[in-house]
């Protein structure tokens, strides 16, 4: 670390306490930062084991939203805090009021740890040495789950999904996608590290998580390249066009992809290129997403491809969608056309005007994650976890936005 960051840093950080009248709260108390991570950590381990069932990882979920709020009443509100903790508590009540019980309290949970977890690691730097133990752990137990997997076996009865876990192991978190994510963001904090990336690209081959590898390479390729030659415009543009193109050959998709083969891309392109999709899962309110099949006010015509007849299933559609005649199939067996899209993710648990406020202020924040970030909302949506919201804010690539404060640090 230099002399002249830690002159910047300085500078730059008594003038915004001074201003806030109050000093950085985890810092001051380790013990507190040490319990915040160590909860979010248990939490996901706990979301993916079996013998939990829940319980467990609700009551770790309560504790550690306690202990969040407690850390923003210690210090001075900021006016983009006040707006989104106000966002979140208008959004919440007009949830419980419009959706079940149930749903309003599962929703109610997740927005809460997500956006104090965004408040509580904006405002602090505060680096646990031990994480980097969770990810070499992780990266052994993702390598031993890979060319080992009889040593794995025995234990998947344990496991909250044993099915996904015996095609491609989930590592410590027991989830393929969590599990790869998280070493995602962590190897994204060592771009600028020599030669690092190239590990990091060997760790998501391994993992198995093709979505997440491709925002993982898209990330690496921004840093290395495409800054300097493309900028973010250019980015913007030709995301609007590839959509675009996607809405275009939409009706096509079954006759350009084999569908046996690439799966989930053809899955999440059909419904990125289908409005049906936006107009379900696109809602103002927090709300559920509910299978397809067992939604009968959605039509189901519009989820279903123009193409080949499944033959071997015709029954169970007609028993299933009650329809005449079956002149569709399944995108592909046994897909009900439920979400698989991370941004409908966002906008259905955490309903448009949050999920908006809380993405636009997560990519301000976490500017050295931005691909990383959009590329994974694609087909993931883990951003309300806040164990991937601490790496995000306190493990930042060299350059990064470290605060709201929009002013600049170094990492050295």
């Amino acid at each position: 670390m230099s002399r002249l960051w830690k002159a910047e840093w300085n500078l730059e950080y008594s003038h915004r306490f001074a201003f806030l009248g109050a000093r950085e709260t985890l810092s001051e108390r380790p013990l507190l930062a040490h319990a915040i991570v160590s909860l979010a950590t248990a939490q996901m381990v706990a979301a993916g084991l079996a013998a939990t069932d829940g319980i467990v990882q609700s009551g770790i979920e309560v504790v550690l939203a306690a202990l969040l709020a407690i850390v923003v009443a210690g210090t001075p509100i900021r006016r983009w805090e006040i707006c989104l903790l106000g966002l979140l508590i208008v959004v919440t009540g007009f949830s419980f009021v419009t959706q079940s019980f149930h749903i309003a309290a599962v929703n109610a949970k997740q927005n809460v740890l997500g956006v104090l977890a965004l408040v509580v690691f904006s405002r602090t730097r505060f680096r646990i040495w031990w994480i980097w133990f969770l990810v070499f752990l992780s990266v052994g137990l993702v390598y031993l789950g890979r060319y080992h997997f009889n040593l794995v076996l025995p234990y998947l009865h344990l496991f909250a999904d044993p099915e996904l876990n015996a095609s491609r192991f989930g590592g410590l978190f027991l989830n393929v996608h969590y599990n790869a994510f998280f070493l995602a963001a962590m190897f994204t904090a060592l771009i600028t590290v020599s030669r690092i990336h190239w590990l990091g690209l060997w760790v998501m081959y391994l993992t198995a998580s093709k979505f997440v590898a491709l925002a993982y390479i898209a990330q690496l390729g921004w840093r290395l390249f495409g800054k300097r030659f493309l900028g973010y415009r250019g980015l913007a543009i030709i995301g609007c066009i590839t959509v675009g193109g996607i809405f275009a050959v939409e009706p096509y998709l079954a006759e350009l992809i084999d569908q046996r083969r690439f799966n989930s891309l053809y899955i999440i392109l059909y419904q990125i290129g289908n409005i049906e999709y936006y107009e379900r899962l696109v809602q103002f309110i927090p709300s559920s997403a509910i299978p397809i099949e067992l939604n009968e006010s959605f039509n189901i015509q519009a989820l279903l491809v123009a193409g080949r007849i499944c033959e071997n299933h015709s029954e169970y559609l007609l028993a299933a969608y009650a329809l005449d005649t079956v002149e569709r199939c399944l995108i592909i067996w046994p897909h009900d056309g439920s979400n698989e899209i991370g941004l409908f993710a966002l906008a259905t648990h955490m309903g448009l005007p949050l999920g908006a406020a809380f993405l636009f202020l997560l990519l301000r924040a976490a500017k050295g994650f931005r691909l990383l970030i959009l590329f994974s909302l694609i087909h993931n949506f883990f951003l309300l976890s806040p164990l991937i919201l601490y790496i995000m804010l306190n493990y930042p690539p060299r350059g990064a936005v470290l605060f709201m404060s929009g002013q600049k640090a170094r990492v050295a």
